[in-house]
């Protein structure tokens, strides 16, 4: 018997940081859409280097965190019009050039197109009604003029 012996039941514990309240700069890791093992969800997931952070509660600047946006559910269309401004914030692309194609494309490879380009994040904390905290993502395009690669 191996020492490694019943390595394959086990699962890691490589849960998301999450960004809080703040404003950042960060960049893109990884974009990707995801199906849930526990409730299968689909979800889209952004994943992103901080580098740079404001605001009392804000993660430091290094944090990999995530943001990540479930698709369907009760409110649909909040899920599309919330990707819809990240796209637009790290493409420069305009809505009219958003459709499920451009997404597919971007999705592909892990969002490969959009490794390393940089977005700005606003990070607003809101309480539940099940007394839970909602983090309210707003996406826009970085400061410094760097070119989009769309």
């Amino acid at each position: 018997m191996s020492i490694f012996s019943g390595i394959g039941e086990m699962t890691t514990d490589n849960k998301s940081q999450y960004l809080t309240a703040g404003e950042y700069v960060a960049t893109v890791i990884a974009v990707r859409l995801v199906n849930s093992k526990k409730s299968s969800d689909d979800f889209f997931v952004v994943e992103m280097n901080v580098t740079e952070s404001r605001g009392d509660n804000a993660q430091p600047v290094g944090t990999e965190a995530a943001w990540v946006c479930k698709m369907g559910g009760r409110y649909p269309e909040s899920a599309l019009r919330d990707i819809n401004g990240f796209l637009r914030a790290v493409t420069g692309a305009a809505d009219a050039d958003i459709d499920a194609q451009f997404v597919e494309d971007v999705i592909k490879d892990d969002g490969l197109a959009l490794v390393d380009m940089p977005v700005r994040v606003s990070v607003n904390e809101k309480p539940t009604k099940s007394g839970g905290t909602f983090s309210k993502h707003t996406f826009r395009a970085p400061l410094d003029g760097d070119k989009v690669p769309f």
